[in-house]
């Protein structure tokens, strides 16, 4: 696992000292425009693996140790992301990953039940680069303080 102090700068930005040492990300999205911009996004100091569903999330990380995840809030098939990230929660070696969702509601109610389900941190879609990346940074701070 990643120590996710050094990913954190003071201002907020998302630091790597190691061009080798990236953090292993899953995303969870039904949108394949969505899935490919994050990645886009992310390509610099992010291993970005991509999946459409709750349950392609769920399989995956049983094969894969990730350090971040993202996940949409409102997915097609299966789990929604607040089930999804409960879920991952209960898997073993996930309890402490940071979870990050991403939403176009972000009413108290939703806010509530991600809270409830374990996540960290929320973005409100359609979001830029420099808010993703600032979320990441945000949570990964807090992680590690």
């Amino acid at each position: 696992m990643i120590d996710l102090k050094k990913y954190a700068g003071a201002n907020g930005e998302v630091l790597t000292s190691n061009k080798k040492e990236v953090m292993r990300t899953l995303h969870i999205e039904d949108n394949a425009e969505i899935r490919l911009i994050v990645k886009c996004f992310l390509r610099k100091n992010f291993a970005v693996e991509s999946v459409a569903t709750g349950q392609q999330a769920l399989e995956i990380i049983k094969q894969k140790k990730f350090d971040l995840i993202i996940v949409d809030i409102n997915l097609g098939d299966g789990p929604d992301g607040i089930e999804t990230a409960r879920l991952i929660r209960n898997v073993e070696g996930y309890a402490d990953t940071p979870i990050i969702a991403a939403t176009a509601n972000l009413y108290t109610d939703v806010r509530d039940n991600c809270i409830k389900a374990g996540i960290d941190a929320f973005i409100q879609k359609p979001f830029l680069k420099i808010d993703l990346v600032n979320t990441i940074s945000q949570v990964i701070y807090n992680r590690g303080n």
